[in-house]
């Protein structure tokens, strides 16, 4: 299993979220020295400046780090990432990990919760099969991922449970997530 250090490549998911986004800060100030941060388009930002935006949010400037980091427009609910062909082909020779922090972690937004997490997972897991290096996959679930459990103390093994009642889409849609990436072989 490779080990992550300053020279690995990462390609991150969801940086511009709470998670994704310490995630980021961590990669940077450990001194990885490739990251290419997915980030879906919005009208008034380029991914570059939501990358900035967030960092401050969490303290942090980019500063001399801009270098390592490559702000790509994308969106993970699209066949190929939404990636353009420059930025596709590029992180699919480089990258020797993937991060995927990106997820909808609404309550009440079903749909967003099934077309990001888990037609965004199966997007992911295509992406990654493509990539030349065979990049280890990490992926950032949710402890509530066993569904509707009371009373009771889980291990790691009980987790993962998409079949079990739960109390929203989201856990649903994370554990769906997550069992399809354990199954890919990724």
């Amino acid at each position: 299993m490779p080990a992550l250090d300053r020279d690995s490549r990462v390609l991150l998911t969801g940086a511009t979220g709470l998670i994704g986004g310490e995630v980021l800060r961590a990669l940077l100030d450990f001194g990885v020295r490739e990251v290419w941060t997915l980030v879906r388009p919005e009208e008034q930002s380029t991914p570059a400046g939501r990358i900035v935006v967030r960092m401050r949010r969490s303290g942090a400037e980019l500063n001399g780090a801009a270098d390592f980091v490559h702000a790509v427009a994308g969106d993970m609910r699209s066949v190929g990432l939404g990636l353009s062909a420059d930025d596709t082909e590029r992180i699919r020779s480089a990258s020797d990990f993937v991060i995927h922090c990106g997820g909808e972690t609404s309550f009440i937004r079903d749909a967003e919760c099934v077309d990001t997490n888990i037609v965004g997972m199966q997007n992911l897991i295509d992406f990654a099969w493509r990539c030349e290096r065979g990049p280890l996959t990490l992926y950032v679930s949710t402890a509530a991922n066993s569904g509707a459990v009371t009373h009771a103390c889980l291990r790691e093994d009980d987790g993962c449970k998409p079949d079990n009642d739960h109390h929203n889409e989201y856990t649903r849609s994370k554990a769906v997530a997550e069992r399809m990436l354990l199954d890919s072989g990724l």
